[in-house]
């Protein structure tokens, strides 16, 4: 029988990451048939994640709680809670927390080619 992962949002256990310009944790646990990672993101109000650009990597963001704005490739988006978005591979993105409300997401992310073909 498949084995099921479950991982939950935990406030206590978010560390900084992205050179300490935002806070995460580990999302679903290691398993041998998941090609992708996972994590739980928390932007605090006025945090704004480095800037990335990955030329492999395709990643969704799945806000939960508040809002941000993304930055990529020039133009700016907002992403609200209830809403999802898909990064090419190579898009040029930074992320800066709106409003006054924590942000919470869950990010996906996988090698293009682990997935293609």
């Amino acid at each position: 029988m498949a084995e099921i992962l479950i991982s939950p949002f935990d406030p206590q256990r978010l560390q900084s990451a992205h050179n300490n310009t935002i806070l995460a944790h580990a999302g679903l646990p290691e398993h041998t048939a998941l090609k992708i990672g996972t994590a739980w993101g928390c932007l605090k109000p006025g945090m704004a994640q480095e800037e990335l650009s990955e030329p492999s990597i395709a990643k969704i963001y799945v806000a939960i709680q508040g809002a941000i704005r993304i930055h990529a490739d020039g133009k700016p988006y907002e992403l609200h809670a209830g809403e999802a978005c898909f990064f090419p591979p190579g898009i040029t993105h930074r992320v800066e927390q709106i409003g006054t409300q924590d942000y919470v997401g869950f990010a996906i992310w996988w090698e293009v080619n682990h997935l293609v073909g």
